[in-house]
C-alpha cells in the first residue's frame, strides 16, 4: 500500500472448484447394461460366444481424471464363483462414458454377477458397492 491507502500491487488468484472423493465412479443402472456380439449386436449371452458388456460409468471427483479397473465376478446359484471378466477405463473429471469388458461364457445357467470398480494399483475401490446384475446365459 501506498502512504496514501492506494494499492500499488495487485495479483490476482484462481481457486479450482470442484471436489475430490474416494469414490468417484458411479455405474448406471443395471438395466443400462447392454451385452453385445463381436459386430456390436445387442445379444443374450451364449456359452462359447465372445460378448462384450458395456457398462456407462461416471466420475463423481470435478478435479481430475480417474483410471479404474472393471472387475466382474460372476456367481451360481450357491454363491460360488464361476466366471471373471476384466476391463479398464479412464474417465476425465466429472466425465461420463463407457466401459466395454470381453467376457466368454463357459457355463449355461442364471448368474449373479458383481461387478467391481478399483484402482488395483493402489490397492482402493473407486466405488461405493459393486453393480449388481443378473445373467442368463444359454
Amino acid at each position: 500500500l501506498a502512504a496514501d491507502g492506494t494499492a500499488k500491487v495487485t495479483s490476482r488468484v484462481e481457486v479450482p472448484l470442484g471436489f475430490v472423493t474416494a469414490t468417484p465412479i458411479r455405474p448406471g443402472a443395471p438395466e443400462a447394461v447392454k451385452f453385445l456380439d463381436i459386430m456390436g449386436n445387442e445379444v443374450s449371452p451364449k456359452v462359447g460366444q465372445p460378448t462384450l458388456i458395456e457398462i456407462p460409468v461416471s466420475n463423481a471427483d470435478t478435479t481430475r481424471s480417474v483410471t479404474t479397473d472393471v472387475i466382474i465376478v460372476f456367481y451360481d446359484a450357491n454363491n460360488v464363483p464361476v466366471g471373471l471378466a476384466y476391463g479398464r477405463i479412464t474417465l476425465g473429471a466429472g466425465a461420463s462414458d463407457t466401459a466395454r469388458v470381453g467376457w466368454l461364457p463357459n457355463l449355461a445357467g442364471t448368474f449373479t454377477a458383481r461387478v467391481f470398480f478399483w484402482d488395483l494399483a493402489k490397492k482402493l475401490p473407486l466405488s461405493e458397492q459393486p453393480l449388481l446384475l443378473t445373467v442368463t446365459v444359454q
